[in-house]
């Protein structure tokens, strides 16, 4: 209502109810559940690597070499669901204006027999929203199949620093000096392991 009327010249009535209930569903479902997650999520996150990097804080460094890559998909992740919701805002919009503009319209769509051109319309529209959802669900998906393969990649990355470290008796300076053994590289794995989780929890809620 507070608009200025050039905001109605360039967009076009009828579509902004269907936009309002979509921002409205959005809005939803960000401020509930997700909020809490999240908060857990990072609160995990940050609570793994610290405890790894006071128990071997030397191994720990080493593989928080790999956490850029983790952030890196986290980012690209975060951009594609932004650029899906949007896309699928605006076609759910054009979709309902569409409905809108016609169920308001009724009496003269049926006086000049043009429901068939009307369903054509919808059903062109229909289609459109259908290829939009598809690809965010196909984006969502790859996404996620990257982000498997990155964890995979540094269970193997990790494993390996950490034989390293073992045959080479690297010592400990958190333990007095004692070398790393398979208790302390597990130990501080774990932790890193339950940090790097909770950062890929994070990415349904952002």
């Amino acid at each position: 209502m507070r608009q200025e009327v050039g905001y109605f010249e360039i967009n076009k009535v009828e579509q902004i109810p269907a936009q309002i209930s979509e921002i409205f569903e959005t809005v939803k479902s960000s401020i509930g559940e997700k909020i809490a997650n999240f908060i857990f999520a990072i609160s995990t996150c940050f609570s793994g690597i610290i405890y790894a990097l006071c128990y071997g804080p030397v191994f720990a460094a080493v593989c928080i070499a790999y956490l850029p890559v983790l952030i890196a998909i986290v980012g690209i992740f975060g951009l594609m669901v932004r650029k899906s919701s949007l896309a699928k805002l605006e076609v759910v919009k054009q979709l309902g204006g569409v409905a809108e503009e016609t169920l308001t319209a009724i009496k003269v769509v049926a006086g000049f027999t043009r429901e068939d051109r009307e369903l054509a319309k919808f059903q062109r529209y229909s289609e459109n929203t259908m290829v939009v959802g598809k690809k965010a669900s196909a984006t969502m998906a790859m996404m996620v199949g990257l982000m498997k393969f990155s964890i995979f990649f540094f269970y193997t990355y990790s494993l390996l620093v950490g034989s390293v470290f073992i045959e080479k008796a690297i010592p400990n300076f958190v333990h007095d000096g004692e070398p790393y053994n398979q208790q302390i590289v597990l130990q501080t794995l774990i932790a890193l392991i339950t940090g790097f989780v909770g950062l890929i929890a994070a990415l349904p809620n952002v």
